[in-house]
């Protein structure tokens, strides 16, 4: 069991129902930056910013009742002080007899994939403003300069002054 812990790619972390750091797999350490030892016994919430503590709490809380939360998506720190997001599940350890005995987090790194997403929704709004100045042009006629004909619909070119 430990050697498929430590060899998944996503990170696998082991709590204490006091939100203490248990255990810390390789995935973790290469992807925060922590190793094993500087991790275990600190509070999980080394990761998160202070702002979202209370969130964290309640997450923790409801682990500790029984629940499982299933791609909580978020937003966590390295020990370099950058940021990723990440998709976690949250799940409580339980004994046999049902009792919640620790917390596993298992996640898996989405910042690619939120740029990604944010790209795309870039690329749209400048999609739509650009259909946007396309549909105010379509209402313009195009008028030859030179022999002063307007193109119709379909491509014809229709002389509109008869002086020449």
């Amino acid at each position: 069991m430990a050697a498929i812990v430590e060899s998944s790619e996503d990170t696998i972390i082991g709590e204490s129902l006091e939100g203490l750091i248990v255990s810390w797999n390789a995935a973790a350490e290469k992807l925060y930056g922590y190793t094993n030892a500087e991790a275990v016994g600190r509070s999980f919430s080394m990761l998160f910013p202070i702002e979202r503590s209370e969130e964290i709490a309640q997450v923790l809380e409801r682990v500790r009742r029984g629940e499982r939360l299933s791609h909580f998506e978020t937003t966590q720190q390295t020990k370099g002080g950058a940021w990723v997001e990440l998709s976690l599940t949250i799940s409580p350890v339980e004994r046999a007899d049902g009792q919640v005995v620790g917390v596993s987090v298992t996640g898996r790194d989405i910042s690619q994939r939120m740029r990604t997403e944010q790209e795309r929704e870039r690329l749209v709004r400048e999609l739509q403003a650009a259909l946007g100045e396309v549909k105010s042009l379509s209402r313009l006629l195009p008028i030859c300069a030179h022999c002063k004909k307007i193109r119709d619909d379909k491509g014809y070119w229709t002389q509109i002054d008869s002086s020449h």
